[in-house]
């Protein structure tokens, strides 16, 4: 098996096609991170754009995330939604808290602060996403 995340190295293939390459093998949303994020859940697949590099300096922002994954699933019927959703509201705060970090502990404390008092209109204001269907 292919470790991804922090830990990982160059992909062999492109993070759209690994999303719906594994959504076909196991008929889940997917979400593949990086510079974008990709979530395909088969029939659409959705890009976002929100993130800072300082994410991958902080252990725990991958299970961070998908933590939120679970959490906005809980409140959302549509899977895929919810996942974008929740990659984009960690991205968002973290664009936030960088400008107020001086490196990654002072990051991983201001992102903490982010996601306690991120308000609605503010995310959406700064969520950056694009939907597509396949």
């Amino acid at each position: 098996a292919l470790v991804r995340g922090v830990e990982s190295g160059e992909a062999e293939e492109e993070p759209q096609v690994i999303a719906e390459k594994a959504n076909l093998r196991f008929g889940a949303v997917v979400a593949v991170t990086g510079e974008v994020d990709w979530v395909s859940d088969g029939k659409r697949i959705v890009r976002v754009f929100n993130g800072h590099p300082l994410l991958t300096r902080v252990t725990g922002t991958g299970c961070m995330v998908t933590s939120l994954c679970g959490a906005f699933c809980a409140v959302e019927e549509d899977f895929l939604m919810a996942s974008a959703v929740a990659l984009s509201f960690l991205g968002v705060c973290a664009e936030i808290a960088v400008p107020f970090s001086s490196g990654p502990a002072s990051f991983k404390n201001r992102l903490f602060d982010m996601m306690y008092k991120l308000d609605k209109d503010t995310f959406d204001r700064l969520a950056r996403f694009e939907v597509e269907n396949l």
